[in-house]
Parts: structure tokens; sequence; C-alpha cells
């Protein structure tokens, strides 16, 4: 019974139950390390081996391009995705005062941050020696610590776009349409110094 229980024991008893939910579906972990498999044979069979020229500056701009990109959009899409499927329990069970949001938010990310970090790591660590980008283990932890940072600024703009509207159609259409200018702007498909001043 978790009637206007403390943060503790809701944290405990939310985690518990993320994890049994993780549990009992398997096929999402197996589904996101496929997924990945998937998307590094597809960059490392695009970008192999890329050379210390002029074309393989090119090609690396792209690779990091493509990498922002996919790695972004799968991580927020999901998120956003995730919350609405569990709308219901929560306002049902925040009404009745069983939890607050900061234990429901926090056992969340306790449970799907691991599995976050290990699709991240080993996507990275696939990728990273295989398309030839810059050797050495400060440059490869500075990859990976970027890397990270993006995965989890991702997953805060879905909980954050995946919270913030009741409508799941809508929730996606102002995820994509808030998205593209940080693309559009980032610096990979024009210049910044070309860039209008506004």
């Amino acid at each position: 019974n978790l009637k206007g229980s403390g943060f503790c024991k809701g944290f405990t008893a939310l985690s518990k139950r993320a994890l049994l939910n993780l549990w009992r579906n398997p096929m999402v972990l197996k589904l996101r390390l496929v997924t990945v498999l998937i998307f590094s044979f597809i960059a490392c069979s695009i970008f192999w081996n890329m050379q210390y020229d002029q074309k393989g500056l090119q090609n690396r701009a792209g690779f990091l391009f493509f990498f922002t990109i996919n790695n972004f959009m799968t991580i927020i899409f999901g998120t956003v995705l995730s919350f609405p499927l569990e709308r219901g329990v929560f306002l049902r069970e925040h009404a009745n005062k069983l939890y607050g949001v900061f234990p429901y938010f926090l056992s969340k990310n306790l449970i799907e941050s691991p599995i976050g970090l290990l699709v991240t790591f080993l996507y990275g660590a696939i990728v990273y020696f295989l398309v030839n980008l810059r050797p050495g283990a400060d440059h490869y932890f500075t990859f990976l610590c970027n890397y990270v940072c993006l995965a989890y600024l991702g997953q805060s703009l879905g909980f954050v776009f995946g919270t913030g509207f009741s409508d799941l159609n809508t929730a996606l259409i102002i995820t994509q349409f808030s998205v593209l200018p940080a693309f559009l702007f980032s610096g990979f498909l024009i210049n910044q110094k070309n860039m209008p001043v506004w």
C-alpha cells in the first residue's frame, strides 16, 4: 500500500515496478541492441576506414552529422513515446496521492539509464574504431562522453515533449519541429560564420 507514502517508499516501489516491467519485456532491450547493430553496420559500411585527407575530412563531417542526427532522433522519439503509454496509470496513481512526480521520474531514469548507457557505449565502441576516427584513448573517451551527453539531452527533451502534451500525435509533431532548427543551425549544413545574425 503506497497511500500517502514518503519519497523512499514510493521510489522503491516504483523502481521495482519499472524493473519488473523491463524484465517482462525483454524484447525491448533486444530490439534496441539489434537497432544498434544495424545502424553500426550501416555507418561502418558507408564510412569504413576514413582517411586523413581532404575527402576524409568531408566524410568525417558527414559521419558526425549522421551519427548525431540518428542517435539523437532515436533517443528523443523513443522517450517521447514511452511516457504517453504510462500517462493514464501515472495520473490516476498521482491523483490518489500514492507517490509524487519526483520519485516517479527518478525511478524511471534509474532503471532506464543503465540500458541507455549500455546501448550508447556499444554503438560508440563499434563505430569509433571501424570508421577510423582520431586515434588515442583520450579522444575516444571524449567522443564517448559527448555521445553520452547527447543521449541524456535527447532523453531529457523527450521527457519534456512526452509529458508536455496529452495527445501523442501533437507531441511527435512538436518534437519534430522543435529539433529541426537545431540541426539546421548546428554548423554541419552551413558554416556558423555564414549564418544570418538573427
